[in-house]
């Protein structure tokens, strides 16, 4: 009986311990700034002075919204990777000097820093967060890489937030103030930029924020205004004024990454014709978040959701035609079934916009859908054990199901040489491997091989098997982020030319034509590759990243 009582109480006291544990890490992810208190604010953005002179008005501006609402702040330059566009897909873009990106066929031109960069952002948020106790903080993106960075700090530190981005400073839009001529226009594939809105889907800023620097002067204009974006040293200084009511209230950041948040995420990239680079941050901020992303979560929402948009003759749907058809507000009105109430910087929540927005007319009908599925989903089979992801959205429907015989690559630069000798044939699957987050240094996107396939008249007449990214893939089937990867050692590592390979995308299904047994035999003769790379961040991020099926970022 005595040691019944001993053993309970044990107990107890662990209880004890844990609730004050749990209750120190809450105070750790959000201290409150009492309503006596100054909320001391942090404005967090680029430590390049180009940046600095970019922004140096725009910057002001949040600082008085601060001030004059009773906050103190101070600017903290911090380092990331910019956008880098490939040369064909940034021809007549401007680059992170401001200079116009030419037209290139460099198998070379890679940005290996890129993908590695979000997790650099998010530990010096994280680092600066605590280090200067500061109880709010202010983003200012200016890349792609930096805004799920700052978005991944978001949702680890807990303390509110809000993102202000100068979309017309970014290398990868600011050719849009460029166009003088209709005919001139840049179309901006939402591919490219779907981070960009889905930081509105989960609330972090503005509703409106990215469409109000596409085509300017037509009707559908005003639905911008009506949610009150309007110019943005207007943004600046109501971002300015309401993160101090964000923290004087203790809104913490983790109220918008519930799963509802997830969920409304996808809808709205299913919708638009997805892109796998959404799947991979959505993955790594759910790691961030601690909430559960599966492959099965995903999936539902591609049979559930169907896709509204039609692509263009490139596989890709334009962000000026989704201005064209209303933008956000229509889009949200038509998905008013498929979301769920999250909320919003705004004060208001995501369901009430849709729902407000439901009641008038819109271009996006789900009654009428370009698909009657998402237009992304995960596959699995033997060569996919973790799955892979096969984006249908721009894809004639012989694509949905088929097979062909596998063309095999162990880097993009070999690939891209037998592209433009002729070495690979209408029918063929490329096995483009070791382009992982453990294979390649930095995993970049591998936007060569589609290029190389258009300009070669074979843009739809062979598909991509890889465990690389791409940020669009266009009108080529292509499966990205295989996993596991070539590098860990997997089926995908020994696949042989001439390996049949089959998929089926309304079973969810990639296999290669080979028996566990065979898999297993080639393994045994399988070798490790040598990375010649120690003593540099990219190593480290080689060796400690997590799977693509996880985000692919640092553990």
């Amino acid at each position: 009986m005595c040691a019944i009582f001993v053993a309970l109480k044990k107990q107890v006291k662990l209880k004890k311990k844990k609730a004050s544990a749990d209750k120190n890490k809450e105070v750790l992810q959000s201290t409150p700034a009492a309503a006596n208190q100054t909320p001391n604010i942090g404005i967090i953005g680029w430590n390049l002075p180009k940046f600095m002179a970019q922004h140096e008005g725009y910057l002001a501006e949040i600082k008085r919204g601060i001030e004059s609402s009773g906050g103190q702040t101070i600017f903290y330059g911090i380092s990331g990777g910019a956008d880098v566009l490939p040369g064909f897909a940034g021809n007549g873009h401007r680059d992170a000097q401001g200079d116009l990106i030419k037209k290139t066929t460099d198998s070379n031109f890679k940005p290996n820093y890129w993908l590695p960069s979000r997790d650099m952002v998010a530990d010096q948020i994280e680092v600066l967060t605590h280090q200067e106790n500061l109880t709010a903080l202010v983003f200012v993106p200016w890349s792609v890489s930096s805004l799920v960075g700052m978005m991944m700090a978001t949702a680890r530190t807990g303390i509110p937030a809000i993102f202000l981005p100068y979309y017309k400073t970014w290398p990868i839009l600011s050719s849009l103030g460029d166009i003088q001529d209709k005919k001139d226009e840049i179309n901006i594939s939402y591919s490219h930029c779907s981070s960009l809105l889905l930081l509105e889907i989960f609330g972090l800023t503005k509703l409106g924020t990215l469409e109000s620097i596409f085509a300017k002067d037509d009707k559908k204009n005003a639905q911008t205004f009506a949610l009150g974006t309007g110019s943005e040293m207007d943004l600046a200084s109501w971002g300015g004024k309401r993160v101090v009511e964000m923290a004087r209230q203790n809104i913490s950041s983790k109220r918008f990454f519930s799963q509802a948040s997830f969920g409304n995420a996808l809808a709205v990239d299913m919708a638009l014709g997805n892109s796998a680079e959404t799947v991979l941050h959505l993955r790594a901020l759910a790691v961030e978040a601690g909430v559960p992303l599966t492959p099965a979560f995903i999936n539902d929402y591609a049979k559930k959701v169907p896709q509204l948009v039609t692509m263009n003759s490139s596989g890709e749907f334009a962000m000026n035609d989704f201005k064209s058809w209303g933008g956000i507000l229509p889009l949200l009105g038509a998905l008013s079934g498929f979301l769920q109430a999250s909320p919003t910087v705004m004060g208001r929540n995501l369901i009430e916009f849709a729902r407000d927005a439901a009641s008038v007319k819109s271009p996006f009908k789900i009654s009428n859908p370009n698909r009657k599925h998402g237009g992304l989903s995960i596959l699995f089979g033997n060569l996919a054990a973790e799955g892979a992801v096969f984006r249908v959205a721009g894809l004639k429907e012989q694509w949905i199901s088929a097979s062909g015989p596998a063309k095999v690559f162990n880097s993009e630069a070999e690939c891209v040489s037998a592209i433009q000798n002729k070495k690979v044939k209408k029918g063929d699957v490329i096995v483009l491997r070791y382009c992982g987050p453990k294979g390649s240094p930095g995993m970049p996107s591998l936007d060569m091989v589609p290029h190389a396939l258009e300009e070669k008249g074979l843009e739809d007449q062979v598909v991509i098997v890889t465990d690389g990214r791409m940020n669009a893939s266009g009108s080529t089937p292509a499966f990205v982020h295989v996993a596991p990867e070539a590098a860990v050692g997997s089926a995908l590592s020994v696949v042989q030319d001439g390996d049949i390979i089959f998929w089926n995308f309304n079973e969810r299904s990639l296999t290669v034509r080979l028996t566990d047994t065979d898999i297993k035999v080639r393994l045994s003769r399988w070798r490790e590759q040598e990375k010649n790379m120690r003593n540099s961040f990219l190593f480290r991020y080689s060796k400690y990243s997590s799977s693509s099926s996880s985000g692919a970022t640092l553990v």
